[in-house]
């Protein structure tokens, strides 16, 4: 008896998938601040740490929710409030709604969330450094710092393609 061939086999006989990435947008973050902004290490910990826990989305928040990012000296003032908006919202556009779907399903009601990975086709990557540049103009950063911390995304992600980070 033979197989019946099945739609989704249909025309992948000699197709390969390209190879992928997989980062936990914390350690994203966290290499995209140590290379932009190393003194802000400490507290991007802190704000990690609250994200990472997940909140109930049925409580409102009670803190801080406006304001703007600006340089301050040397380097970003507040960049551990915008990074991660940053990252999710980027890959929200590069991947679709399908791709997103699991970080927006928060595992608030675990004990241990799961932590929230960017898996990523390596020949998308590039695909990553426009999104982020858009992304990081409309959280309110200058066209400066968006490609500051754009191309700090783009060359953490092309370190964890070719098989090492940092």
């Amino acid at each position: 008896m033979t197989e019946m061939a099945r739609p989704e086999d249909v025309g992948r006989e000699g197709r390969t998938r390209p190879p992928r990435i997989a980062i936990d947008f914390a350690d994203l973050a966290r290499e995209v601040v140590a290379e932009v902004a190393p003194q802000q290490l400490p507290y991007l910990a802190l704000v990690t740490a609250e994200w990472t826990k997940g909140k109930d989305p049925r409580k409102p928040s009670t803190g801080w929710s406006g304001g703007e990012v600006r340089f301050g000296g040397q380097g970003f003032s507040a960049l551990g409030d915008v990074i991660l908006p940053l990252l999710t919202g980027t890959a929200a556009q590069v991947l679709g709604a399908a791709g997103f779907a699991g970080l927006q399903r928060r595992r608030w009601w675990r004990r241990r969330p799961r932590p929230a990975q960017l898996v990523l086709d390596v020949d998308r990557i590039g695909e990553i450094r426009d999104a982020c540049l858009e992304h990081g103009v409309t959280l309110g950063l200058n066209t400066a710092e968006a490609t500051l911390l754009s191309d700090a995304v783009l060359g953490v992600l092309r370190r964890a393609a070719d098989g090492g980070r940092g």
